[in-house]
């Protein structure tokens, strides 16, 4: 159990003296820990001790309609005093009579411990010291703790992947500041979209080398077996690091020069794997080592890896490639571990940052897109493949209206659906995408390697605030 910092003591007494003593409450505060990073969740541990010898009627402060006790934030931004209903009731006037409190009733020597979300209550993202003390004041009770103080690290980051949840979108990103941290972030979907996604939670998951790139993570399944074998993880020098629940850890050796596909497959006995490419070799590695190696005629310049949530149509495994006129893109089924003929576009090159995404429909068919270089403009790349991996049809190259210049980096994401959404980053540094031609900045620096999601009528491209953690910004 993490040691909670800073407790603190303290108190006041009112009312008259009773017999056998006064009528007391103690008030103590504690934090999980002394750093923070800016955006991460700040729980505040709660204490109320009774030290007297009668029994003491006060409101808890862990129900939200209760206007006592007071909580008092300094920080970077200055000084705030504010009670609980206040936060969750902006809206409202006043308190109301006392009869609407609720209270909680603690004898002689009982304490009453609970935690609130102090990052609910006031905004902790800028960086700098914050100290916070809570008073109480109910009737001719008066009791406040001491402050208890902890710092907020701005939050840098070094690297980011998006994974997609059956019920929401969540973000791995690597921290480096003073802490060096895998961190993951949670947001759910909103009732408004496509007008936004909140964030749920932000939390760390591990320590992680300051050399530690590319996160990574399986998704949670609906199923309540899988829900307890999920991955999070980051690429370190001659390796991939996977932690899973309960903190068991995974090495898994992988060359430095290889490529990595994006998404992680997560195995029928709840183990991770990963797709692989080292030079012409594909691989899908897991803990107990490599499962299987199969040799390409070409060396692979970019790669994405592919399952449905529902665990229908199979996992794929995509691969563009560099020929002599053009660029082959092909599939292989991670089962049948067989590559079959490629589908091949003429006179395209590819572009430099610029993702591969790969949608696997429900009876096993798939789709792949990227956006390329074709006669100095950007062109959509599009390719179907049967369930076996063959191409259906021929290659689609279309050239994208909006982008008169090649683009610094883009990223393609699939609606549940399968409609193909794309987004780019101009050299700008304003952002086009398929939802919204016309070049557009966003709020925040765009992350690159950029990530999207695509939602079945919204389109999210991933930025990095001015304060705290990823957020997910709408291209409507």
């Amino acid at each position: 159990m993490t040691r909670l910092l800073g407790v603190a003591l303290a108190l006041a007494v009112g009312g008259p003296a009773l017999a056998g003593g006064k009528q007391t409450l103690q008030i103590s505060l504690g934090v999980a820990r002394e750093l923070y990073v800016s955006g991460e969740d700040v729980s505040l541990r709660i204490s109320l001790s009774n030290t007297g010898v009668r029994a003491v009627r006060i409101p808890t402060p862990f129900d939200n309609r209760n206007w006592e006790p007071k909580y008092v934030v300094r920080g970077p931004a200055g000084k705030r005093t504010f009670s609980a209903r206040e936060v969750a009731l902006p809206h409202s006037v006043g308190n109301p009579p006392r009869s609407q409190a609720v209270l909680v009733d603690l004898g002689p020597g009982e304490k009453l411990e609970g935690e609130v979300p102090l990052h609910h209550m006031a905004d902790l993202r800028a960086p700098g010291k914050y100290a916070v003390a809570v008073r109480l004041r109910w009737g001719k009770l008066e009791a406040a703790s001491r402050e208890v103080a902890f710092r907020v690290e701005p939050a840098r980051i070094r690297g980011a992947t998006l994974v997609q949840d059956p019920d929401g979108v969540r973000v791995l990103w690597l921290q480096a500041g003073e802490s060096s941290l895998l961190m993951e972030q949670l947001f759910l979907k909103s009732a408004a979209e496509p007008v936004g996604l909140r964030t749920h939670l932000v939390r760390r998951v591990a320590a992680a080398p300051p050399a530690a790139t590319w996160p990574f993570a399986t998704p949670f399944s609906e199923s309540m077996a899988e829900a307890l074998h999920y991955w999070r993880g980051f690429r370190e020098p001659g390796a991939l690091v996977a932690v899973g629940a309960g903190e068991l850890t995974v090495r898994m050796p992988v060359a430095d020069g290889a490529l990595v596909a994006q998404n992680a497959f997560l195995a029928p006995d709840g183990a991770v794997e990963v797709a692989v490419v080292d030079g012409q070799a594909l691989s899908l590695v897991g803990a107990g080592g490599t499962s299987w190696t199969l040799e390409l005629p070409q060396a692979v310049s970019a790669m994405a890896a592919a399952e449905r949530l529902d665990r229908k149509g199979g996992r794929k495994i995509a691969f563009l490639a560099a020929v002599q006129d053009g660029l082959e893109l092909s599939l292989v089924d991670a089962t049948a571990r067989e590559r079959r003929a490629a589908a091949r576009a003429e006179a395209t090159a590819r572009l430099a940052r610029s993702g591969l995404a790969l949608h696997v429909a429900e009876d096993g068919s798939s789709r792949a897109a990227t956006l390329v270089s074709r006669g100095g403009k950007a062109a959509l790349l599009q390719a179907r493949f049967d369930p076996g991996g063959a191409p259906i049809g021929g290659v689609t190259v279309e050239d994208v209206p909006g982008l008169d210049a090649l683009p610094a980096a883009a990223a393609i994401a699939f609606r549940p659906s399968g409609e193909v959404t794309w987004a780019a980053l101009l050299p700008s540094g304003a952002v086009v995408s398929s939802a919204s031609r016309a070049a557009r900045r966003v709020s925040g620096a765009v992350l690159v390697p950029m990530q999207l999601h695509a939602g079945e009528r919204s389109l999210y491209v991933l930025v990095q605030p001015a304060d705290g953690a990823p957020a997910l910004e709408s291209m409507q």
